[in-house]
């Protein structure tokens, strides 16, 4: 049976002069794994929010037809919406830590659905919170359900976040980017969960910007573009043998072992898609710019970086990989100099780095630079992109509007966005933007933590192409942190497996992914989703 049937839908935000989907029709079925895959702006989320009328304020919503469980969904006022969704559907977004209410405890926002639904009666609300709670894998859930959201690890809110969606048990649930930015082993803890419950008959409609992660679940997919399907059918047909080439395009744009050494960004040609070589990069095997030697780190009594060493060499990349909390931004943060180690010590060029006074470090700041994986967060919101980048800069104010020009080439933006704010560009410009002040002091290490996680997979490529074409030129090292191993191998030399602070392997980024030694690397990788189609 069909729970939604969609035919023609078209969604406007007229104010903004915005038509965000357009022409889109679908189906989803019980027990059916139906994914939208496409770049930000493609109408993914838009789609899907509109099905459980959460489109927002000021859309116009139009349908040749819009059916839910066999009702016009069109004829539905905001009261009939809030009958439906949660008993009909659940929702389960990309932050939990938004979603989740920051003053309840995770025990009462679960009863919260149940309440709202009448699906217990009051006395019993508590005892089957905590049976959600234990449903989706949550260990202690006596414990966790009167903890606080963020009290919690990423992998435990999205979980708290599936129970609250379930609590009604609805007949579909739709996960918008439910696995982003969670490491590899906790991601393939939550698709195992989904999976499970599409086994006991519920329907998903799965939003998601990663290839590999759509094709272990989803039985249809659907490639959006501009609001605009532009191809669909069963995954493994539209993801090994696809006939648009937009998604011949995104397939190409997929990091792994085989594009390294390539742009991502390919080009379509001829109804093929073609990667190019970067730009030759040299590694200068001689002294290393950063020395990690022996070091550890602690918060208060609890130690998260143990006897770390490695080196990190001009124009080499290392990645850092592992699960939440195995000490991986710790260590950024210890190579940045913005904490102090226990033991050991960091040194760069050759001179003390850690173990000297902030007042002698200064001088050298710049030549240790951070991407983060949100800039926004990073920005000061009151300043203008042209004052950002030109915050590190000294000298007459023309020189640095001419040297912000610069930099904005460089990383592939008009030089007219001087003067717009980041909250009003995209996720790709903003991580452009944080990358441009990161140029801006010419640093000889860029630490980039998590840069691209929170990225759409066209976007993503254009950033790795850009790293790979700033090391070329520049001679720059990269410590480069990641939850995505298919990212790490495309754009390391050397990689870091980090547990519990410790590093349990080293080695060159084939040698580990390929013939790895410790049965935790062993876990990680065969925690990674495989993506169906072939090589391209």
């Amino acid at each position: 049976m069909s729970l939604i049937e969609v035919e023609d839908l078209r969604v406007a935000f007229p104010k903004a002069g915005v038509q965000a989907v357009r022409g889109v029709s679908l189906s989803i079925a019980e027990g059916e794994c139906v994914a939208i895959v496409g770049e930000s702006g493609s109408g993914k989320s838009v789609t899907a929010r509109t099905l459980v009328g959460l489109t927002g304020p000021g859309a116009t919503v139009t349908a040749g037809r819009f059916s839910v469980k066999g009702r016009d969904a069109l004829r539905f006022g905001q009261r009939g919406w809030r009958r439906l969704r949660g008993r009909f559907a659940g929702l389960v977004l990309q932050d939990a830590l938004v979603s989740l209410d920051p003053l309840r405890r995770v025990g009462d926002e679960i009863a919260e659905v149940l309440a709202a639904h009448d699906v217990v009666p009051r006395a019993g609300r508590a005892a089957k919170a905590l049976e959600l709670l234990e449903a989706v894998g949550v260990p202690e859930p006596e414990l966790r359900a009167r903890q606080y959201a963020h009290q919690l690890s990423g992998g435990l809110r999205q979980r708290a976040l599936i129970a609250s969606a379930i609590a009604a048990d609805p007949p579909l649930l739709i996960a918008d980017e439910p696995t982003t930015a969670l490491d590899v082993t906790v991601q393939a803890q939550i698709l195992r969960l989904l999976a499970a419950r599409k086994a006991q008959g519920t329907a998903l409609l799965m939003i998601s910007h990663d290839l590999a992660v759509v094709s272990s679940i989803a039985d249809r997919v659907l490639v959006m573009k501009d609001g605009v399907v532009v191809e669909e059918g069963p995954t493994a047909r539209v993801l090994s043998d696809p006939d648009d080439d937009y998604t011949k395009l995104l397939l190409a744009a997929v990091p792994s072992a085989a594009s390294r050494g390539t742009r991502l960004s390919a080009i379509a040609t001829g109804g093929v898609s073609l990667r190019t070589p970067l730009p030759e990069r040299k590694v200068d095997h001689g002294s290393p710019v950063v020395e990690v030697s022996r070091l550890c780190a602690a918060y208060g009594p609890r130690k998260v970086v143990d006897d770390v060493s490695f080196e990190v060499h001009a124009g080499e990349t290392v990645g850092i990989v592992g699960e939440s909390g195995s000490g991986k931004t710790t260590v950024a943060r210890l190579v940045l100099g913005l904490m102090t180690p226990v033991s050991g010590q960091v040194r760069l060029n050759g001179t003390p780095w850690s173990t000297v006074s902030e007042r002698e470090r200064r001088p050298r700041r710049s030549s240790v630079q951070l991407i983060s994986q949100n800039p926004l967060d990073s920005f000061d919101p009151r300043y203008t992109v042209g004052r950002l980048i030109a915050e590190p800069l000294g000298g007459p104010s023309r020189e640095r509007r001419d040297r912000v020009a610069e930099l904005l080439a460089r990383v592939g933006l008009p030089a007219d966005l001087m003067t717009s704010h980041p909250r009003r560009l995209s996720g790709g410009q903003r991580q452009r933007v944080a990358i441009a002040r990161a140029l801006a002091p010419q640093p000889q290490v860029l630490v980039c933590d998590e840069p691209v996680s929170a990225l759409d997979v066209s976007i993503q490529a254009q950033v790795l192409d850009l790293l790979g074409e700033i090391q070329a030129a520049d001679g720059t090292a990269l410590i480069f942190i990641s939850h995505d191993l298919g990212v790490v191998h495309h754009i390391s030399d050397r990689v870091l497996v980090m547990r519990d602070g410790q590093v349990v392997e080293d080695g060159h980024v084939d040698e580990v992914f390929f013939l790895p030694k410790h049965d935790y690397t062993r876990e990680l990788l065969g925690a990674v989703p495989k993506l169906v189609s072939a090589e391209l």
